[in-house]
């Protein structure tokens, strides 16, 4: 939500720590499917130019919708979303 205020102000800022907070995510529990999740839509929102784009997410997208398979959450307290989220994003760009 930072980001979209202000994208080309605030995008190296954010998109950075996002990273680094959601590759703390996955080693905390690497089989986290929002790890993935959030991963495919930071590669499919950066430019081509920069690495980004439809064909490099789609790995990372169909890894979220493997995971999301198995996953099941500790407990009803914890968090639960994402999965339709993926198949819908993975569908976009298939």
């Amino acid at each position: 939500a930072r980001i979209s205020v202000n994208v080309l102000r605030r995008g190296q800022k954010y998109s950075t720590l996002s990273t680094k907070l959601n590759e703390q995510a996955g080693v905390l529990n690497p089989q986290n499917p929002r790890v993935y999740l959030q991963k495919a839509r930071l590669v499919l929102n950066t430019p081509m130019l920069f690495g980004g784009g439809a064909k490099k997410a789609r790995p990372l997208f169909e890894m979220a919708v493997e995971k999301y398979k198995k996953f099941v959450p500790e407990t009803v307290y914890h968090p639960n979303w994402g999965k339709l989220e993926s198949i819908a994003e993975l569908k976009k760009i298939l």
